[in-house]
């Protein structure tokens, strides 16, 4: 009996004086370890994850680089420039079958002032009426005539005659009237048969370039593929 209560006193304090503990494995040397209980599932966990890193290679992917770098070529150089444009232009009339309306019309030159002339250019809105008051001026709609706009403008004599002129739009506004020489169309004239006023001269600025070679410096980019790490 009392050896038995000795090894239950014994028992007690060494109880009292032991840190509670457990075993882990120590991944380094493969061996069970003494470790405080407090830290026995960090040490099993840090043993897994070690196992896991050596099982199991990082995780790379491909990625491509653009490295900018400059180099010197031949190049096109676009300087603009202005010039004045000239052709001639001249005003064509015919009276109506009804003999109450005159029908107005243009013509261009092909080239400058010295080509052939081109197609009939009819505005929408065209018929001057032969009754309107003497003096009043009317014009056409506008048409484009190269690289600008042009309207004829026509007002009836004292003489029973029909007055033509142009107009050249010129910014937001129109510009003065443009009298031909022969620019007075009889309303005596036949039906259908058409009278043509002397021509008048157009000019308008036009932007053109003129192209040269230099040598200039052109950003380009070289593509680097290389492995990173995720």
């Amino acid at each position: 009996m009392k050896k038995l209560l000795v090894f239950v006193v014994v028992a007690g304090l060494l109880a009292s004086v032991t840190p509670n503990v457990a075993l882990a494995h120590d991944p380094e040397t493969k061996t069970e370890v003494v470790t405080p209980a407090t830290t026995r599932e960090e040490a099993i966990l840090e043993w897994r994850n070690e196992e896991y890193r050596a099982r199991v290679p990082p995780y790379t992917k491909e990625v491509t680089d653009r490295v900018p770098y400059t180099v010197e070529e031949d190049c096109t150089v676009r300087t603009p420039y202005t010039v004045n444009v000239y052709f001639g232009v001249r005003i064509g009339a015919r009276k109506t079958s009804s003999g109450i309306k005159v029908e107005l019309a243009l013509q261009r030159r092909g080239t400058g002032l010295t080509g052939s002339w081109g197609s009939t250019i009819y505005p929408t809105s065209r018929f001057f009426p032969a009754t309107t008051t003497v003096g009043k001026w009317l014009h056409t709609s506008a048409v484009t005539v190269g690289s600008t706009s042009v309207r004829i403008v026509a007002r009836k004599t004292a003489s029973n005659s029909v007055e033509v002129a142009l107009q050249q739009r010129v910014g937001n506004s129109w510009g003065a009237y443009i009298y031909p020489s022969g620019r007075f169309f009889p309303l005596s004239t036949a039906a259908g048969e058409w009278k043509i006023a002397t021509p008048v001269t157009i000019t308008y600025p036009e932007t053109r370039y003129s192209e040269a070679t230099e040598r200039c410096e052109v950003t380009k980019y070289s593509e680097v593929t290389k492995s990173a790490r995720r």
